[in-house]
């Protein structure tokens, strides 16, 4: 939580869930606007792993809450609403993904994603997995790096996967986990073209084999 002392204020999604189903399968547009974080759009738009509900309307109230609150220059404020939101755990996942993947204020969504990282690295085996294969990158980066921190072996073949994986963090995150997993590069270069990418993509698969 140090690095919540650095950061300044921000805004955050606020606003109760409406009546419209959640979204599945179908993350934020590449280069897309933020939208507007004070409608109940916002949550009726989370994408949540098919097998997934969306949170309770008072569970869902307290999460907006609490990223509201990230917003204060009072530590004590923001500190206490990241604590909140690393208690929810997992089923948070996907509403902070949401909000850190469209997020403009680069401080905000630092602040979220110190939380993300934090919550990843509590997720059990069957969580990991839905959270390597989030529609949303900063979930997908967290994840690989908790991989990494714990390395954890058996999530190695879909971090493979995410080497070729459209956003660079999350590349740069499954690289730098598959390297502390293995301690193998093969010249692995996250910010290369897919071609210059190709043959060392083809050296960890070979490693590590097919995802399951």
């Amino acid at each position: 939580m140090a690095a919540f002392l650095v950061a300044g204020c921000a805004t955050f999604p606020a606003g109760p869930r409406g009546d419209g189903s959640v979204l599945r399968g179908r993350g934020p547009a590449e280069g897309a606007a933020p939208p507007a974080f004070n409608t109940a759009d916002w949550l009726n738009d989370v994408v949540l792993d098919p097998k997934s509900e969306p949170l309770p309307p008072e569970s869902e109230a307290e999460l907006v809450l609490a990223l509201a609150a990230l917003r204060s220059p009072s530590f004590e404020t923001y500190s206490g609403a990241a604590r909140k939101l690393v208690q929810m755990g997992a089923v948070a996942v996907p509403y902070l993904g949401h909000a850190a993947d469209r997020e403009a204020s680069a401080l905000a969504r630092e602040r979220i994603v110190i939380v993300l990282r934090s919550i990843a690295e509590t997720l059990a085996a069957d969580a990991m997995r839905t959270a390597l294969d989030s529609a949303y990158a900063s979930v997908r980066a967290a994840a690989a790096e908790a991989c990494g921190k714990g390395r954890l072996t058996e999530h190695a073949p879909r971090l493979v996967d995410l080497l070729e994986d459209e956003n660079r963090p999350v590349r740069q995150a499954a690289v730098s986990a598959l390297r502390r997993i293995s301690t193998s590069f093969f010249g692995y270069r996250a910010d290369r073209s897919a071609k210059r990418r190709a043959p060392a993509v083809a050296k960890w698969r070979a490693l590590w084999g097919p995802s399951r």
